[in-house]
């Protein structure tokens, strides 16, 4: 799992991506969306600890993942 350190807004915080979380927990990156979409949390709890964010697949398209903290 690929631990960083990157800047959300001001501050700089310690993330995983949810790319990392799939491939190192062996299961399939939609399916880690959809856990965190469907995460039992407060909406504020939610929106900082899960930001959303997107990566360029090989065929050079935005898709989805989020940064966790």
């Amino acid at each position: 799992m690929l631990v960083e350190i990157q800047r959300l807004g001001k501050e700089e915080v310690t993330v995983v991506t949810s790319l990392d979380v799939a491939e190192t927990f062996e299961k399939e990156h939609r399916r880690v969306l959809q856990d965190i979409r469907e995460i039992g949390c407060s909406d504020e709890f939610r929106e900082h600890n899960f930001v959303q964010s997107f990566y360029v697949n090989a065929q050079n398209k935005n898709q989805p993942m989020f940064l966790i903290t």
